[in-house]
């Protein structure tokens, strides 16, 4: 079997079952009340999704959105099922909602990475990353909200206001992870890399 594909498929197991094991016992960060009154914690399954998307692609990518979702479905959707929505429902909603988004931080992080001449470009790119991830993840899921509840009283704004707390967790760990690899290890291992795309910034 290739590299591009079992070590992506590793990578992905690793980061799905930290996913699952952070629904298990509900390992969240308290961020605080939102403008709205709600609770705000941020989740790591968003540090481990972006992760596996950007080093090791959309094999890694899906992998890891699989177990996340099993995780995700036992752990938290289940116990509320109760609700207007089906568990299973939510779990797959969110499923394709990361999967098409997490589309954005593997072609954005392979972009930036071999045009970044130095780390503190290969940061910036990545910062943009989480932006659009989360932005492009904002749209899709205010979108289908919209669609099975026409109703419903929320804008994009308050919507992407309660969830910047969790966006900002996850590029300052994501980003602290990223620089605490060796250059060798931040590159994207989806891929067979040619020597004339390999960035300045480990020519050294």
């Amino acid at each position: 079997m290739k590299k591009t594909i079992w070590i992506p498929m590793l990578i992905g197991l690793v980061f799905g079952l930290l996913n699952f094991m952070s629904w298990a016992i509900d390992l969240v960060i308290p961020m605080g009340v939102s403008s709205s009154g709600v609770q705000v914690t941020a989740g790591l399954y968003e540090i481990f999704n972006v992760l596996s998307a950007a080093i090791g692609g959309p094999i890694s990518m899906v992998i890891t959105e699989i177990i996340n979702e099993i995780g995700a479905y036992i752990f938290f959707y289940r116990p509320g099922s109760n609700g207007a929505v089906p568990g299973y429902i939510m779990s797959l909603v969110s499923a394709l909602i990361h999967v098409f988004s997490l589309l954005s931080v593997i072609f954005c992080y392979r972009f930036f990475y071999h045009r970044a001449k130095n780390t503190p470009a290969l940061v910036s790119g990545w910062l943009l990353t989480i932006f659009i991830y989360f932005g492009l993840a904002s749209v899709i899921f205010l979108g289908l909200l919209k669609f099975l509840n026409p109703d419903i009283n929320i804008t994009f704004v308050s919507f992407f206001l309660d969830s910047w707390p969790e966006a900002l967790v996850t590029l300052i760990i994501t980003t602290l992870a990223l620089l605490a690899l060796p250059k060798r290890f931040r590159r994207p291992v989806w891929y067979e890399a040619k020597s004339k795309n390999q960035p300045v910034s480990e020519e050294a």
